[in-house]
């Protein structure tokens, strides 16, 4: 399963249960095991559910089952969860961000402020692009392995 799905299964139509004595809606189920996957049980439906952008390991889950009359059989599973690629995440940035004397350059690290935790690299496999600056007063920004560098136009 994916980080931050949740996963559903039937477990009387998948075949996973069946009990000749008892019907199957009359079975008591119980899910035990995982520090980072949540079991959840009822009437033969198992859903799966994880911590909160947790991602990684085997994780061994155990069902149990119990009929009326108290007989039990209980079956362990093992679950993977595979990484989804979450967006970036911006820390708020500073207002000013750059203070910058005139015909000089103003630089700001950005990878202070952004980090994606889906790239395991350096933070310049990030894609970054300028919008909405004044052509009046700055040369196109440009940035460079995470650094935005601006430019003021000469003597404005």
């Amino acid at each position: 399963m994916g980080e931050d799905e949740v996963y559903f299964q039937d477990l009387t139509r998948d075949g996973v249960v069946e009990d000749p004595d008892d019907w199957a809606g009359s079975l008591k189920w119980t899910g035990t095991g995982s520090e980072h996957i949540t079991a959840l049980l009822s009437e033969c439906k198992l859903k799966l559910t994880t911590t909160a952008n947790w991602y990684g390991s085997t994780e061994t889950i155990t069902l149990e089952v119990k009929d009326a009359a108290g007989e039990s059989n209980s079956k362990a599973i093992s679950v993977i969860v595979m990484p989804v690629n979450d967006p970036p995440v911006v820390k708020p940035i500073p207002n000013p961000a750059i203070v910058i004397e005139e015909d000089s350059l103003g630089k700001l690290n950005l990878n202070t402020y952004i980090t994606d935790d889906y790239y395991y690299g350096p933070q310049n496999s990030l894609i970054y692009s300028v919008t909405g600056y004044n052509g009046d007063l700055l040369e196109k920004p440009t940035i460079s392995g995470g650094e935005l560098t601006v430019k003021p136009i000469k003597d404005q």
